[in-house]
């Protein structure tokens, strides 16, 4: 912009413009290419740290900075280092981290600090070869850390080619280890009589650092064999077993035996025969010494038979006296089996021979001789026996002294056989007694028994029986004749009974019910008599005789009036007996019946006569009722109760009717009141004892519930960030006018019925009415939140080697918080905007491009963040171009340097074209400048370096190089 003054007398009228001057406004200086980490192995070279920036004025200068950590405070400058990049040293372990700080001159505006990267190096193991000796079947470990003179950094791994085995296929257990081991390790086994060698090239790996490989000679002395042959001992307690030893394989010794041998046993056995005899059981041990250095140890068990026993496993003696049931049951233990079985007897029988087991014997005395397999002999002898006969004595029997009755008994006494042993010392047989009437008993003696014959069967503990029968007698039955006279009219006293008797045991006591004695009873009136005669032995008879009369009498049935007003009174007559024709009188009506309806309030009287001889007339009076009316009235109170709905009640009042009343009301209530009710009407039915029943309604009222209706507004303003919530209650039921109370926000409105809040969470209201009648209810105010907008992302590039990398899907993490309902996504690549949450995108040229998220909320707000992604072609390859290969530990191999590849292989032709040296993977060892171990001539060589980079890409460079000693 171009600025001048002028200056102006208003009173002379003169005036004056200046020269212009020029305001520059430059552009603020950015930087626009970052320096990149890396790590890289001791010895590497490291990716190139370098920076770029955009706008700013004249000419800037740089400073490096190196610092021990994460900052760019405190950094040291790295002396010479002023130029846009810098190669960082790769000569020391660990991790530096370096920045650099652009400043511009006067107008430049202000200096620019770049963002802090690392460069890590990563230690290289350095191990010498080495060997180890071990025995045939063992397991060797080796472990270079704990060689002295090694470097092995912490956390090296190791992987091998399949070992040379020394000779040919002497060892097996030998194999390859692809897979890296934190230690070297496994278990080989010599195959032939002399020593054999297994030699390994193990490649050391510590991090992505590949060290040189080196050699581990494991020498493998060859297995002593022993060859035992073992012979146990044939009985129990022979002790003729045997252990011969035919001694092979090891390292014989030169001079002397050719093998250390010894033994030993149970009980201080020591022996340094090859062969040892007469061997009691146990474990003994076999000790072999060679000249190799691999002992011999083995224990070897010497068995014997377990002795041979008898064990009698059951003798049943014979069951009954002169029986053949016996049986000898027994069980062979110990000793080798087949067993030869001999029974033998003097004064038994019934011996089946070779069998184990006898049965079916008889008594007497029985002896077994047992042969095992090996000749050994046992044997045993038993005896059995048999009980004395078994019989019974009829001890005594009772008879029963009045017939049908159960007093009989009998006794009985029991001798020999084999009783049950109930309790210690005490001895029982079993019986069993069956008589007349289906009798059965289990007892020794049985009482309460009827007149009969009745037989008892006894059973031994063995099962043997016996038999006795025993008959019991009884006297004649008692009878009684009876001649009786019944009563000429119904309520008369002119009846009279006879007896005549017979049977049972004469003199005879006789006894009535009635007090009476004697075998005649006169005057008697209508009923039941009961005679009981007794005999000479006790034994009675008893006989129920029923006088009777006429049947001639009412059992009236009188019905009252029901209800007030009504003549629905009755009489029935029920008339019982009689002889027709009847005659029957009312005082009222003399043409009424036995049954009298439709009566009204009064009295009624009737005489009846029946035909009879005796013309035994019945006079009767009966008196009609009638009730008062039912009258309902009621105190009604309405359930008007802020809390209690069922706060209402009914005061009944009940007149007139016939107590006791019921009650039914509507509601299913059977009370006379109605209490703790709420509003309704109430229908009730009262009925008194005789059905009589009267209807009334009540009416309870209450007010209607309070409730609260709410109404939510939200506002927004986004370029602030601010939103509120605006709540307006609304009251119903209850008694109407209302006022509100709210637990926060400010209160507005005429009855405080609106809240304004920016604050989450959960509030009440409170609505009261006229009444002092209240209702609080809670609700949740869930203002939308809006948030800050970001995002991250990864890729396998990135992670691996630092770097975006085109052709490798990028993953987008959205980190955005708040309320948001959606996201959009644009690459900066021209590609569709994407609507997902965490895209993933790839892109396919090298650029930097402005990724932008747009975040929209609940609300309406629209929110963007934006960062800026550098991609790469995602890989390097540097390929040097001299080398002096003359063992000075500096620059003595060729190999180019990489990132990003996932295959690698180099190769060397002379300038004749011909290939002299390749390699291939990704731990190069490089050319060391010879030619099948003849160095190479000093001259120019051609470098061919093909690769695959991780995301699929082949490349290939072809680099002049020289080689100079």
């Amino acid at each position: 912009m171009y600025y001048y003054v002028e200056v102006s007398q208003p009173a002379s009228g003169c005036s004056t413009v200046s020269d212009t001057a020029a305001v520059i406004v430059n552009a603020a200086p950015t930087i626009t290419s970052q320096p990149v980490s890396s790590i890289i192995c001791e010895g590497g070279t490291a990716t190139q740290l370098a920076v770029s920036y955009t706008n700013g004025v004249g000419t800037p200068t740089y400073q490096w900075y190196e610092n021990s950590v994460d900052t760019t405070t405190g950094g040291t400058a790295i002396t010479g280092a002023n130029t846009a990049s810098y190669d960082p040293p790769t000569d020391t372990v660990g991790t530096i981290y370096y920045y650099v700080i652009i400043e511009f001159p006067s107008g430049g505006c202000s200096d620019l600090v770049s963002n802090i990267v690392s460069v890590e190096v990563s230690p290289v193991p350095y191990i010498s070869s080495g060997s180890i000796t071990i025995c045939s079947g063992n397991s060797f470990n080796y472990d270079p850390s704990l060689i002295s003179g090694n470097i092995v950094p912490t956390g090296t791994m190791y992987t091998w080619s399949l070992p040379v085995i020394t000779p040919t296929g002497s060892i097996t257990g030998a194999s390859e280890e692809l897979i890296p081991q934190s230690i070297i390790s496994q278990t080989l086994l010599n195959n032939i009589d002399v020593p054999a060698t297994a030699i390994y090239t193990v490649t050391p790996q510590s991090g992505n650092c590949l060290g040189t490989s080196f050699d581990v000679t494991v020498t493998v002395n060859p297995a002593i064999s022993a060859n035992v042959i073992v012979k146990n001992n044939s009985c129990f307690g022979s002790d003729n077993a045997s252990l011969e030893a035919t001694i092979s394989g090891g390292i014989p010794f030169g001079s002397g035996v050719p093998y250390q041998i010894t033994w030993s046993g149970p009980n201080g056995f020591s022996s340094t025969s090859s062969n040892i005899y007469n061997l009691e059981p146990g474990i003994y041990t076999l000790e072999v010494n060679d000249a190799g250095g691999c002992p011999f140890s083995q224990d070897y068990l010497i068995t014997e038979p377990d002795e041979l026993l008898i064990t009698a496993d059951s003798e049943k003696n014979i069951s009954c006296y002169n029986g053949s049931d016996g049986e000898i049951r027994i069980t062979t233990n110990g000793g080798t089996a087949p067993f030869i079985y001999n029974w033998t007897t003097t004064d038994g029988s019934g011996i089946v021979q070779g069998v184990e087991d006898q049965t079916a014997l008889g008594a007497g005395t029985y002896h077994i001789v047992i042969t095992d397999a090996n000749g050994c002999i046992i044997s045993e002898t038993f005896t059995l026996t048999e009980p004395s006969p078994l019989a019974t004595n009829v001890i005594s029997s009772t008879n029963i002294l009045c017939f049908g009755d159960s007093t009989g008994a009998i006794e009985i006494a029991v001798f020999g056989g084999t009783p049950f042993e109930i309790s210690p010392g005490i001895y029982q047989y079993q019986y069993n007694w069956v008589g007349p009437n289906g009798f059965t008993s289990n007892s020794q003696n049985i009482s309460n028994l009827i007149a009969g014959t009745y037989l008892v069967t006894v059973t031994d503990a063995l099962g043997c029986t016996q038999e006795t029968s025993v008959t019991l007698t009884q006297p004649t039955e008692i009878i009684i004749d009876v001649t009786k006279t019944d009563v000429t009219c119904y309520g008369a006293n002119d009846g009279s009974i006879q007896i005549a008797l017979q049977g049972g045991v004469a003199p005879y006591m006789i006894s009535w019910s009635n007090l009476g004695n004697g075998l005649t009873q006169n005057n008697l009136s209508a009923g039941i008599y009961t005679v009981k005669v007794e005999d000479q032995n006790g034994c009675e008879k008893v006989e129920t005789i029923e006088i009777t009369q006429p049947i001639f009498y009412i059992d009236p049935l009188v019905t009252q009036i029901s209800c007030f007003g009504e003549n629905d009174g009755s009489i029935d007559l029920n008339i019982v007996g009689g002889i027709s024709p009847l005659t029957i009188k009312w005082d009222d009506d003399s043409s009424a019946g036995i049954q009298r309806n439709n009566l009204t309030a009064g009295t009624y009287t009737v005489l009846l006569t029946d035909s009879d001889t005796y013309q035994c007339p019945i006079t009767a009076s009966f008196t009609i009722i009638e009730p008062l009316q039912i009258s309902l009235n009621g105190i009604v109170e309405d359930a008007t109760d802020c809390t209690i709905v069922n706060s209402g009640s009914i005061d009944l009042q009940v007149v007139g009717g016939t107590l006791p009343y019921r009650f039914n009301w509507s509601n299913g209530a059977t009370t006379k009141d109605l209490t703790n009710i709420p509003p309704g009407n109430y229908l009730v039915t009262v009925t008194d004892a005789h059905a009589c029943s009267e209807t009334k309604q009540f009416n309870v009222i209450r007010q209607e519930p309070l409730a609260i209706a709410l109404t939510e507004n939200v506002k927004a303003a986004c370029e602030l960030k601010e939103i509120s919530q605006e709540t307006i209650a609304m009251g119903s039921g209850g008694f109407p006018p209302y006022t509100f109370n709210w637990s926060g926000g400010v209160i507005s409105g005429s009855n405080n019925e609106i809240m304004t809040t920016d604050q989450r969470g959960t509030y009440s209201v409170e609505i009261t009415d006229s009444q002092g009648c209240s209702y609080k209810e809670n609700f949740t105010v869930n203002i939308p939140y809006i948030g800050n907008q970001s995002f991250d992302y990864t890729s396998f590039g990135i992670e691996k080697y630092q770097t975006l990398s085109i052709d490798d899907p990028i993953q987008f993490t959205n980190k955005s918080t708040g309320d948001y309902v959606s996201i959009r996504w644009d690459f900066g690549d021209g590609s569709l905007i994407v609507y997902e949450e965490n895209p993933i995108h790839t892109y396919t040229y090298e650029d930097e491009f402005v990724v932008t998220q747009t975040v929209e909320y609940a609300v309406g707000c629209t929110y963007s963040y934006s960062r800026t992604l550098a991609i790469t072609k995602g890989y390097e390859l540097i390929n040097p171009t001299g080398f002096t290969p003359n063992n000075d530990g500096i620059n003595d191999v060729i190999r180019p340097k990489y990132k990003g590849l996932i295959a690698i292989e180099m190769s060397i032709y002379d300038t004749w074209g011909s290939l002299i040296y390749s390699e291939e993977g990704l731990a190069l060892k490089g050319w060391d400048g010879l030619l099948k171990g003849t160095e190479a001539e000093n001259g120019n060589y051609i470098m061919v370096v093909k690769g695959t980079s991780f995301y699929g890409k082949e490349i290939q460079e072809t680099t002049p190089i020289t080689l100079l000693k």
